[in-house]
């Protein structure tokens, strides 16, 4: 081997190794840059998504919505957070014009008869009780009402989950608070068996409207950082300044002078005064809230009074709970102690 042969032969391996390992970085710092662009433009699509919301009531009569999208949509949404991945949620789409029209009535909304479908979320867990009784478990765990709580809040989850996804695919939605005000009548008219509640619905179109972003309240009030901190009365009134005057403004445009002629019959002349009286009123509040136990209880979540076992430890391991730890109040100090 001629003389230095040897070391153009190892610098040459190294300057290849170095190559290699300069390539491989430079390929892992592209793939990482390329990640980084993606997750920001992901990011941004959904924040823009997501601000971009309006709720929609006017829908166009000559296109139905399929019943292909339909279940694209909600089989993007039931990849949602749930409890205890026990999903304990599920929903109801009516598309029948006849059905419309008879769940418009129960809303009171004619707006229900001109959509192209409407969904109605529930708490499910007829599905869960007759797993667990089919193996052995116990087929009456969950009727209750912290099981109706869990599966209400589940239906919410996927509710919102399949309203964005219904908005990507460029249909409109509206959110019908009207469900629980007649959720018995909803239970019948949907065939709700027993452990099945109505919780929320979305009427669902194609949009036949573009209407101006409606104004929110400020953040601030809405967001505590470590511990709730309450507005003072100044603060409540400026909260809401800019929503009482864009409020009324928004009442007199939609409902013209017959609405101000009733406004002045009931003696109201604030944005407050409208929702307590016409609104929302609490004499309604207290009418749904009755309404709605009364369906709870009827459809199976009731039994919350303690059975003989409930007082006692498991006879296995001697706890009182396989869920929460009892006694971590008492030794976690301070927090346990103003806590008890």
């Amino acid at each position: 081997m001629p003389h230095g042969s040897g070391n153009a032969l190892a610098w040459g391996s190294a300057a290849a190794t170095l190559g290699a390992a300069l390539g491989f970085a430079a390929g892992r710092w592209w793939d990482a840059s390329k990640r980084s662009q993606q997750q920001e433009s992901t990011k941004e699509i959904v924040h823009d998504h997501i601000r971009s919301h309006r709720s929609i009531r006017k829908f166009k009569q000559d296109r139905p919505v399929s019943k292909d999208t339909l279940e694209r949509l909600l089989h993007v949404a039931l990849r949602s957070s749930n409890n205890g991945n026990m999903q304990t949620s599920s929903v109801v789409i009516t598309r029948d014009a006849e059905a419309l029209k008879r769940l418009a009535l129960i809303h009171d909304n004619g707006g229900v008869a001109k959509s192209a479908a409407v969904l109605t979320f529930c708490c499910d867990w007829s599905l869960m009780t007759r797993w667990c009784a089919l193996r052995g478990a116990d087929g009456r765990a969950y009727d209750n009402f912290n099981a109706f709580l869990t599966g209400a809040l589940d239906a919410m989850v996927l509710a919102q989950s399949s309203a964005l996804a219904a908005e990507a695919e460029g249909l409109g939605i509206c959110f019908l608070g009207s469900t629980i005000w007649e959720t018995e009548l909803l239970g019948r008219q949907l065939d709700l068996p027993q452990q099945v509640h109505a919780v929320t619905s979305i009427m669902v179109g194609w949009p036949d409207e573009a209407p101006d972003e409606r104004a929110r309240l400020p953040l601030g009030p809405h967001v505590h950082e470590e511990v709730y901190s309450p507005l003072s009365d100044a603060g409540v009134l400026a909260h809401y300044r800019d929503r009482e005057s864009e409020g009324w403004a928004r009442y007199m445009q939609l409902y013209g002078p017959l609405y101000v002629a009733k406004l002045k019959a009931h003696g109201l002349d604030n944005l407050a005064q409208v929702y307590t009286t016409l609104k929302y009123s609490g004499q309604d509040f207290r009418l749904w809230s009755r309404k709605l136990l009364g369906s709870i209880s009827a459809q199976g979540f009731s039994r919350n009074k303690d059975v003989g076992s409930d007082m006692g430890n498991c006879n296995v391991c001697g706890k009182f709970s396989h869920c929460l730890d009892p006694d971590r109040f008492s030794r976690s100090g301070r927090v346990g102690s103003s806590l008890n």
